[in-house]
């Protein structure tokens, strides 16, 4: 039972960083890119500069309300299917997001990697990590959960911090690609690593886990 509870706070740390990785890739760490972006595309005549504003406003609107309608249909899924192969998905469209981000040219292309962005966060945010830590827990489960949401703030501070410097000087394509390594390099392969079929039997609670397998 001792060794169960410890792989629990294993499982609170990479949910954890999920959340830094996930929030602050896709929402509380894209500010420092908003002015180079903007201007840019304005540049480029790919806007008006009368609508700059309103372009990067509207990109960040796509990715709340993507994420809160994912966020939905992330819920609706993890009571059905497993919750490791959902969170790869995110992984996916959470770095796939980022480099079609990278690579935009117009303001649609744009708003296409924002809406990619923000149903990453119904596979890889909050949600399904809360219903991941909560199956590990049945004492301490607020300590628990307190401590892996404490990454969407984390992620909003950590982000910016990597993303300015590489803004400053590679500019802000090759650093959104850069940044978007975090999620191939550490996220995606933390999740393939610590989450296995063997650590799921010996979760406390996984009768209520759909990360167990299914028949």
């Amino acid at each position: 039972m001792k060794q169960r509870s410890n792989y629990g706070w294993v499982i609170v740390a990479v949910s954890m960083l999920a959340l830094i990785v996930s929030n602050g890739l896709a929402i509380g760490g894209l500010p420092p890119f908003y002015k180079p972006i903007r201007e840019e595309f304005v540049a480029i005549g790919a806007i008006d500069a009368a609508r700059a504003e309103s372009f990067i406003a509207n990109g960040a609107n796509i990715t709340f309300l993507m994420s809160g309608v994912f966020s939905l249909l992330g819920g609706w899924l993890v009571t059905r299917f497993r919750l490791k192969p959902l969170m790869i998905v995110g992984c996916m469209l959470l770095g796939g997001g980022l480099i079609v981000h990278s690579q935009a040219t117009t303001a649609e292309m744009v708003y296409v990697a924002r809406f990619l962005m923000g149903a990453s966060l119904g596979f890889i945010g909050v949600a399904p990590n809360v219903v991941l830590v909560s199956s590990w827990f049945d004492v301490k489960r607020g300590m628990a959960l307190g401590i892996v949401l404490t990454g969407t703030s984390l992620g909003g501070t950590i982000i910016p911090l990597i993303a300015q410097p590489l803004i400053a000087n590679y500019g802000w394509r090759s650093a959104m690609i850069a940044i978007s390594l975090i999620v191939w390099v550490v996220l995606l392969p933390a999740i393939l690593s610590f989450w296995s079929k063997k650590t799921h039997q010996n979760c406390p609670c996984r009768s209520q886990l759909p990360l167990a397998p299914t028949a």
